[in-house]
């Protein structure tokens, strides 16, 4: 019978340059010690940082320039994530830079030739046990759109519709972070999500473990939770029952709003004018190469990616913003907008900081302007692709419309209002009028 044994051995201690890692690992395996002796044909895995580590592959500094370092070509982009060819022939996100289990401000670097590591260490190994054994040097490459934080780790969970001010309020957010612990170092430059920054997450968790901060995460849409699932579809049957033609939006505010386990903790709402909404992600769109024949008309009235799936997210919290409810802020985008300090502060208290520090808001506000994040970004999407132009319109900061994108026909503004004022729950009247 062919049978298969994996031992994964505990007590390997921290890889600098220079480590000796055959050593390392046979001590660990406790071979010729009593432990797994190593036999002819074993296959040892080892991961590519423990060998970047181990060959000095470990860099300070700025992120955004290691990627165009290790860029051979940029194959793809979707918001935040660059997939690139690397110097190796490898197609994979960012170029398989990595921050995590280093130092704070550090990076490492996949090895220059994995293969050649692989053939040293399996010579280092023969020399120092006798044996013939196999070596793979390995990474997780294989989800190359994953991203994200698990919101049961945190105290606060930040939710919107997309076009709403998500990537504006993180901004903020993080250079608020960033002055208050006076750790302006960590500041590499623009990123689309600089709360999923490795570092930065590193210093709320510090901060967070001794209640100092809190740990707040991001997301678009709705928590990934079963109860919701079972909340949609009770949704969708009321439609059905309600005799409404497949398109919408009516019943879902008879629903009783989220699952009462996930307004235990904080929770902040960011809102936007859902008109404003769906034009800017139609652009968006558009300029993402998503939408090719699609026209504004066509994309506001589409059930899927329209007006209706706005107004279906915003009618689920219609019933609690209503009721009101002490563990919820809700924020206005247009009142972010008028008045950036005042509504901040608020959304800090409302994220459980307190104190908060206002020469740390005032900072943080001038560090997320308008002109400040479209410059950052500007500069960096130039830095990953100096051949390429940057369009205002593909810009994720950007305000209003350009001279590139179409005007609101008037049918559209009238079926906007229309369809708000007769499907949006009361709870948002300043956006029904």
């Amino acid at each position: 019978m062919t049978s298969l044994a994996v031992h994964a051995p505990d007590g390997v201690p921290e890889v600098v340059e220079g480590t000796d890692l055959a050593a390392v690992l046979l001590t660990a395996l406790g071979h010729g010690t009593g432990g797994h002796d190593l036999v002819d044909g074993d296959l040892v895995v080892v991961t590519s940082k423990v060998v970047s580590k181990s060959e000095g592959r470990v860099r300070r500094g700025d992120r955004a320039q290691a990627l165009v370092d290790e860029t051979a070509r940029v194959v793809a982009r979707r918001g935040p994530t660059t997939i690139v060819r690397t110097h190796h022939g490898l197609t994979m996100a960012a170029a398989g830079i990595d921050a995590s289990n280093v130092e704070l401000g550090s990076i490492v670097l996949l090895p220059v030739d994995p293969d050649a590591s692989a053939r040293r260490l399996r010579a280092r190994l023969h020399e120092l046990s006798g044996r013939v054994v196999g070596v793979v040097v390995t990474d997780t490459a294989g989800r190359a759109w994953r991203e994200g934080q698990d919101a049961r780790l945190c105290d606060v969970v930040v939710l919107s519709r997309a076009k709403s001010g998500r990537t504006w309020l993180s901004f903020l957010l993080y250079h608020y972070t960033l002055t208050h612990f006076r750790a302006a170092d960590l500041d590499y430059g623009f990123t689309y999500k600089p709360e999923l920054r490795t570092q930065y997450q590193e210093l709320l968790l510090r901060k967070g473990k001794r209640r100092r901060y809190p740990i707040v995460a991001f997301a678009h849409g709705v928590p990934r939770d079963r109860s919701f699932s079972v909340l949609l579809r009770q949704a969708r049957t009321l439609r059905a029952r309600a005799g409404l033609p497949g398109a919408l939006i009516g019943t879902v505010k008879r629903v009783d709003g989220p699952p009462a386990r996930f307004l235990r903790n904080p929770m902040v709402l960011l809102l936007r004018d859902p008109r404003k909404v769906v034009v800017s992600h139609y652009h968006h769109l558009r300029a993402q190469a998503d939408l090719v024949d699609l026209s504004l008309s066509a994309f506001i009235r589409d059930e899927q990616r329209g007006l209706g799936r706005i107004l279906r997210y915003m009618n689920l919290w219609g019933p609690v913003i209503a009721e009101g409810h002490p563990h919820l802020t809700v924020v206005r985008y247009e009142r972010l907008v008028q008045d950036t300090p005042g509504t901040f502060n608020a959304v800090l208290r409302g994220l459980g900081v307190d104190p908060v520090s206002e020469p740390a808001v005032q900072r943080a506000v001038e560090a997320s302007s308008f002109e400040a994040m479209q410059r950052q970004e500007t500069e960096h999407r130039k830095r990953l692709d100096p051949s390429g132009d940057v369009p205002t319109d593909t810009l994720r900061a950007r305000r209003g419309a350009t001279a590139e994108q179409p005007r609101l026909l008037s049918d559209d503004a009238v079926y906007l209002d229309r369809t708000i004022i007769r499907w949006l729950h009361a709870a948002f009247a300043e956006y029904r009028d």
